[in-house]
């Protein structure tokens, strides 16, 4: 237990590099992501270190907030290299819940998850003289508009148990002494403290959608330098917009050749329109994605039947079906007619997709 307190020390020294751990609000560990190059910081705070090491992370950024639980653990000490496998192990979607003194308990869902597992030598591993150290994030992007709402409860509530749950119906529970829920009740106030200070108001949502009054600016602009990344101006005044393999909605608006985005309640982005282009006060460049010509034909049965008899290869004609979007009434006798008509299954299943 002692290599365990010891290692967790270690990575929390390690994961806030030269910073020194603040008091007074500030944030336990503040630096520059090396991709977005934005402010990032974050709050620590370990609930637990019987058995496995379990830790709070809070996370504010410039453009999205997120919780996540951090689980440590040495595993027994094996006798050969097929033993160092750990049960713990996270997937998307896993929740973690926090229970409240005297409260509702709260639900999150992990958006992302890291698994780690590291063999050690150590002196007290036994004859094998290894351990296995197994290390389990799940992170939940939590949006303003949830944060409003678990306001009151995080910041006046203490965190009295939590309750994990991992891949292959792993559940870990533990629970939070009145010291340590009191100091990550203190960790919730300072970060809601940091996002009132960066005038993040949790009270709004931004302000309603307003339809654009150009209608050909709607449509999906893709990122010129990076294919992934795109922003899509819905008809309604509101947009979706995909940065850096995450996910943003919000309302926008237009004014002369000038584009607002707002992303929740967080500070407005501004870009600049140009025909089918789309420039961002950072200097990335979207392009309007050509769209699509619908086909005015559907196909029909018949020709689905003259393609077999042609010969036209199953590939080809399963192409076609999907490129012409048409949609096929398969009742039992059209079925029986394609069927005698020698289409294949294949063909069959992509005219009833």
């Amino acid at each position: 237990m002692k290599i365990l307190m010891v290692a967790t020390c270690v990575l929390m020294l390690c994961f806030s590099s030269s910073h020194a751990w603040a008091q007074n609000c500030k944030p336990d560990v503040s630096q520059v992501d090396k991709i977005s190059k934005q402010q990032q910081d974050y709050w620590l705070q370990t609930l637990s270190t019987s058995e496995v090491a379990i830790t709070i992370s809070l996370r504010n950024g410039a453009t999205s907030s997120s919780i996540s639980v951090q689980i440590d653990k040495q595993e027994a000490a094996a006798t050969s290299n097929t033993q160092f496998q750990s049960p713990l192990h996270a997937e998307k979607g896993n929740q973690f819940y926090f229970g409240l003194k005297n409260g509702e308990p709260l639900a999150f869902v992990a958006t992302s998850v890291s698994n780690n597992a590291k063999v050690s030598g150590s002196f007290m591993a036994g004859l094998s003289g290894k351990n296995l150290y197994t290390s389990v994030v799940l992170v939940a992007d939590v949006q303003d508009k949830d944060l409003a709402t678990l306001r009151e409860a995080l910041t006046r509530k203490p965190i009295d148990a939590v309750r994990i749950l991992l891949a292959d119906n792993v559940r870990i529970d533990k629970p939070v002494d009145d010291k340590t829920g009191n100091k990550m009740m203190e960790k919730f106030l300072c970060f809601y403290q940091s996002l009132d200070e960066k005038g993040i108001d949790l009270s709004a949502v931004g302000p309603p959608p307003v339809p654009p009054s150009d209608a050909s600016i709607s449509g999906k602009y893709i990122r010129k330098d990076k294919t992934s990344d795109y922003i899509e101006l819905k008809p309604d005044g509101t947009f979706s917009l995909q940065l850096n393999g995450r996910g943003y909605t919000g309302n926008y608006g237009v004014q002369a050749n000038a584009l607002t985005i707002h992303i929740s309640s967080r500070r407005a982005s501004t870009a600049r329109l140009s025909g089918n282009a789309v420039t961002f006060s950072d200097g990335n460049a979207y392009e309007k994605e050509a769209e699509q010509q619908k086909t005015a034909t559907q196909l029909t049965i018949d020709q689905i039947i003259q393609m077999v008899a042609a010969k036209l290869p199953d590939d080809i004609i399963i192409t076609t079906i999907r490129k012409s979007g048409s949609k096929f009434d398969l009742n039992p006798d059209a079925l029986i007619k394609l069927k005698t008509a020698g289409v294949s299954d294949a063909v069959l299943r992509a005219m009833s997709q």
